[in-house]
């Protein structure tokens, strides 16, 4: 170090130093050649900067913070400057693309990545963000290096200098997980409002209904999303047991096992009773946490046909026990004939 300083006339760095009580601390040096009568004299800056090394290991740990929270939200920062050739991009927007960390990227080249159908719209994008200024957020179609096809958010922002446009800054995310739970749940939603029999979903938590298709609803007598927030008893019609008996058995069953299916008496908006076969499993919804999905098909037709057929046989078998007892008398009654006939026959 003090050679430098000789030799350049002067050396900077930083140095780990003691006090009196041994407490170490962090220091800048100024190492400077004095030009005196004395060779080799040489004059020492020394500055405590212990502030700045705490600032330094917090800006590091924040850093840090926010990458990993970009690595797990799929997140990255990027931008360009208009008298730079290539863009600087986060690590996270690497691994989006798929390309290595070396790859330097044009804006030419990022714009490439896009499908074709995104790519005009990347495009008109950033050009309207150089020329007007105008930020952008768009939700898009990418193809990485290795050809596979992701949909990201891109939202962005010029840089400028003196109100003169100089760059475009933005952020990158991958958001082709949440896309396709987006659809499925787009999908199994289309199915349940399409589908035959009625369906409705439970939040186990609090048993509150916080989904019903329209054959549900119809088929309890209720309006569109009238039944949403509501506590699942009022579908339960009053017997011997208490409607919150009902679902509290229901429901304890199907959290044990994972599903339920049985006859259930339901009850409409109205108060008319009627019949229902229902199947109902345990799922896991990404809004609504642990929920019971039940598949409710009215079987009042057939329950009342069941009741005739009941009301017949015992009607039947009524006749059948009269007839049965008829004959017996029958038999009975000529027996006797017989027996009558015998003794007159003998006192001839």
């Amino acid at each position: 170090m003090m050679s430098l300083a000789l030799k350049n006339g002067s050396h900077f760095f930083e140095w780990t130093h003691q006090k009196k009580t041994g407490e170490v601390f962090p220091a800048s040096v100024l190492l400077s050649r004095v030009e005196d009568s004395v060779p080799n004299l040489l004059e020492a800056t020394v500055r405590d900067i212990t502030v700045e090394k705490d600032r330094e290991k917090d800006l590091e740990k924040n850093l840090e913070l926010l990458t990993e929270m970009g690595r797990m939200a799929k997140v990255g920062a990027w931008e360009f400057f208009l008298d730079k050739p290539y863009q600087n991009w986060t690590e996270e927007i690497f691994k989006i693309h798929e390309v290595e960390p070396g790859f330097k990227p044009t804006v030419a080249a990022g714009i490439n990545f896009y499908a074709p159908d995104s790519r005009p719209i990347i495009q008109k994008a950033v050009d309207r963000a150089i020329k007007l200024g105008e930020p952008f957020d768009l939700e898009l179609e990418l193809i990485t290096a290795k050809n596979n096809r992701r949909f990201v958010h891109a939202v962005g922002k010029a840089i400028k200098m003196n109100s003169k446009v100089v760059g475009v800054s933005g952020i990158f995310q991958d958001t082709t997980e949440h896309r396709v739970i987006e659809q499925e749940l787009k999908l199994q939603s289309e199915i349940f409002r399409n589908i035959a029999d009625g369906i409705y979903l439970i939040r186990i938590k609090d048993a509150k209904i916080v989904y019903t298709n329209p054959k549900f609803e119809k088929m309890f007598g209720y309006g569109p999303g009238e039944m949403i927030g509501r506590d699942v008893a009022i579908v339960n019609a009053p017997t011997k047991v208490k409607p919150e008996e009902t679902v509290k058995v229901i429901m304890g069953l199907a959290e044990k096992t994972g599903e339920w299916h049985g006859e259930v008496q339901n009850i409409k908006k109205d108060g008319t009773p009627f019949w229902s076969y229902a199947n109902v499993t345990t799922f896991e919804h990404p809004e609504f946490g642990k929920v019971l999905v039940a598949v409710h098909s009215d079987i009042s037709e057939r329950k009342e046909a069941e009741r005739i057929l009941i009301e017949k046989n015992e009607q039947n078998e009524k006749m059948n026990k009269l007839m049965v007892g008829r004959e017996l008398k029958m038999i009975e009654l000529k027996e006797r004939i017989q027996t009558l006939e015998t003794e007159l026959a003998k006192k001839k």
